[in-house]
């Protein structure tokens, strides 16, 4: 959908996060992330 109306930015986002990536970001930050975040 994104890629259909705005290819420009499709273009420039990265893949799914991992699991390492979600940890670390949840300790930058200082809490845990939504759930929703976590199951998407």
């Amino acid at each position: 959908m994104l890629h259909d109306r705005l290819p420009e930015v499709a273009g420039t986002l990265r893949g799914p996060v991992s699991d390492d990536d979600l940890e670390r970001l949840a300790g930058t930050v200082g809490r845990q992330l939504p759930p929703d975040w976590l199951d998407a």
